[in-house]
């Protein structure tokens, strides 16, 4: 028998460098398996590299999608200080996961950024709220011990939302809480999400595919036109849009990149295999493709960076999602959007 699961996500859904939290989120949405009951925006980013408010940027896919339902609250401004530092209650995200997980029982948090505000809401919380939490499902940093060189010890903090806080990310690891583990180095899919795009008629496919190509073109590419960064022009306002003619006018440079090339690129997928799995829980059903295995994990700390020094399997250790089939995956995803666009 399906249950329907109420989700909060934490997210760093900014324009700069979002190339595939904008299809996760449609495919949640789309998801019959899911109650979204609102979004925290990862801020840990914006110190870093993003100069608007993505608050806004969110409320405006959320009102292209017809969910304006859905409320969004920044998370904190700064990472933990120390693994004592939880004295955040004045902050907008922070008591909406405080009182939500008061509030609802069986609920599931998806974390695809830094674990920074899920961490400081849970120290917060207490212990009947804590009860009410059944998962943590959290994308984000390295698993195996493929790092090693020399013998030197392997950095759990190769992925970029755990160097963003990584008190918050060793905290997770050793304070209970229910924490279902999805490692980057599993995660990693390939999907084709321009040519999926490209063949929909709704507006916003239409303008999340003109995301995608913007993504493309000023990352990875990383012209400079006349007058400014490409980049820094596309990222104003969450309804900017770069017209053909915005193109021409940077340069003759930028004509020479090969617009068929990047209509073409598949896009690198991480969250999709933890609500999957979740999905097919909430289901009842197998899921094909996915192991999940429990693992001791013990780090040390060099500097500001966390080191691993040992995984033992355990059946007290945190629960490890490792992917396996990708054609699940897709059939998974591309039903979850079809619903998705069958709702706008």
């Amino acid at each position: 028998m399906k249950k329907v699961v109420p989700l909060v996500i934490c997210v760093d859904m900014y324009r700069q460098l979002s190339d595939t939290d904008h299809l996760d989120l449609m495919a949640v949405l789309g998801c019959d398996c899911f109650d979204v009951r609102g979004i925290v925006l990862d801020q840990m980013r914006r110190t870093k590299n993003v100069t608007y408010d993505g608050v806004d940027y969110i409320r405006f896919f959320l009102k292209m999608a017809g969910r304006e339902d859905i409320p969004v609250y920044p998370g904190v401004k700064e990472p933990m200080r120390s693994r004592t530092d939880f004295d955040r209650d004045d902050e907008p995200g922070i008591s909406f996961l405080r009182q939500t997980m008061a509030d609802t029982p069986g609920l599931t948090i998806l974390n695809w950024a830094s674990l920074a505000d899920t961490v400081i809401a849970w120290h917060g919380a207490d212990e009947a709220a804590r009860q009410n939490v059944e998962s943590i499902c959290a994308s984000l940093g390295w698993f195996d011990n493929r790092h090693y060189t020399d013998g030197a010890p392997a950095r759990l903090q190769d992925d970029c939302n755990v160097d963003y806080d990584p008190i918050a990310f060793t905290e997770a690891l050793t304070c209970g809480m229910p924490l279902l583990w999805y490692p980057v180095g599993y995660a990693a899919w390939l999907f084709e999400g321009q040519q999926y795009l490209a063949g929909r008629p709704e507006p916003m496919a239409r303008w999340l595919s003109r995301e995608l190509y913007h993504y493309h073109l000023c990352r990875e590419y990383a012209y400079r036109p006349k007058g400014g960064s490409l980049y820094a022009y596309a990222t104003m306002q969450p309804d900017c849009v770069i017209e053909p003619q915005v193109i021409e006018d940077a340069g003759a440079d930028l004509m020479q990149i090969d617009r068929e090339d990047i209509a073409s690129r598949p896009i690198r997928m991480w969250e999709t295999g933890g609500f999957y799995y979740l999905a097919c829980q909430a289901r009842n059903e197998p899921a094909p493709g996915v192991e999940v295995n429990r693992y001791r994990v013990t780090y040390s700390w060099q500097g500001k960076h966390p080191h691993l020094n040992e995984i033992t399997e355990s059946p007290d250790g945190i629960p490890v999602i490792r992917n396996g089939d990708m054609q699940s995956l897709r059939t998974f995803l591309l039903d979850c959007l079809g619903r998705f666009f069958r709702t706008l």
